[in-house]
C-alpha cells in the first residue's frame, strides 16, 4: 500500500461548496481546511500525542490564534477531523434503501462498496492512527467509532428493520444483524489490509468475501418464499 499524507483528500463536492460561498466565509473555510489537512498529515507522521497546536499552526501557515478560533483543543480538532473524514468516506457507500431490489442484491452492492472503502489507503491509514493512539487517548477511539462504524451499522439496521416489517427477513435485533453483516464482510480480508497484504486491487478476494457474507446472512435471516433473494 502506498502511504498518503492525509486521511482523505478534500473532495470535489467540498471544493464546489467552498467556491459557492461569499469570499469572507470562503477564506475562513479555506483556513479551516488548511488546518485539518495539516493536522492530518502531522498525526499520521508523528502520532497524535507528539503533535502540538503550535506545530499544526506552523504547518498550516496560520496563527495559533486562528487554529483556536476554529478548534477549542487538539482533541476537538482530531474529533472534527475524524468525523469529517468519516462523513466523506460514508458518502461513498450507498444507502441500502432500494425497496424494489431483492435484499441479497442490496447487501451485495453495499458489501462491495464497503470493502472497497475500508481497504483504501486513506481509510487504512486513519484506522491505524486511531488504533495506535486510542490506548493513551481513549476518547479518540470513541470519536472514530461513533463517526464511522456505529453510523454504518445504524444505517443498515434501519434498512433491515423495514425489511423485517415487510416480512422478507426474520430479524429480532436489526442492530445486531447489521453488525454481524459488516463483521462477516470484513472478515480476515480487513486484517490483511491493515497488515498491508491486501488492497482494493484484490477484486477476486473482495467478491468472494462479500458473496460468502451475503449467503450466510440470507441463510440466517431470509424468510422462505419471500422476495428477499
Amino acid at each position: 500500500m502506498s502511504g498518503k499524507s492525509h486521511f482523505l483528500p478534500q473532495t470535489t463536492a467540498n471544493k464546489e461548496l467552498v467556491d459557492s460561498v461569499p469570499s469572507r466565509a470562503r477564506h475562513s473555510i479555506n483556513k479551516r481546511n488548511a488546518i485539518t489537512d495539516a493536522a492530518a498529515a502531522l498525526f499520521l507522521k508523528e502520532g497524535y500525542g507528539q503533535v502540538s497546536m503550535d506545530r499544526i499552526a506552523q504547518s498550516a501557515c496560520v496563527s495559533k490564534q486562528t487554529v483556536y478560533s476554529h478548534f477549542q483543543s487538539k482533541e476537538s480538532l482530531f474529533e472534527a477531523l475524524v468525523t469529517e473524514r468519516c462523513d466523506e468516506m460514508l458518502s461513498m457507500v450507498p444507502e441500502p434503501v432500494d425497496r424494489a431490489r431483492p435484499v441479497s442484491d442490496v447487501l451485495d452492492h453495499l458489501g462491495r462498496s464497503f470493502l472497497m472503502l475500508v481497504l483504501a489507503d486513506d481509510a487504512i491509514n486513519l484506522y491505524r492512527t486511531v488504533l495506535a493512539e486510542s490506548i493513551r487517548f481513549p476518547e479518540l477511539g470513541r470519536a472514530f467509532y461513533n463517526a464511522g462504524p456505529k453510523r454504518s451499522h445504524s444505517r443498515l439496521a434501519s434498512y433491515l428493520k423495514k425489511e423485517a416489517e415487510k416480512g422478507t427477513l426474520a430479524i429480532e435485533d436489526p442492530q445486531v444483524a447489521a453488525e454481524q453483516f459488516f463483521g462477516m464482510v470484513k472478515g480476515d480480508l480487513y486484517n490483511k489490509g491493515l497488515l498491508g497484504v491486501a488492497t482494493t486491487e484484490d477484486i477476486q478476494a473482495i467478491d468472494l468475501a462479500v458473496e460468502r457474507a451475503v449467503k450466510v446472512f440470507m441463510a440466517a435471516y431470509a424468510v422462505n418464499g419471500s422476495q428477499a433473494i
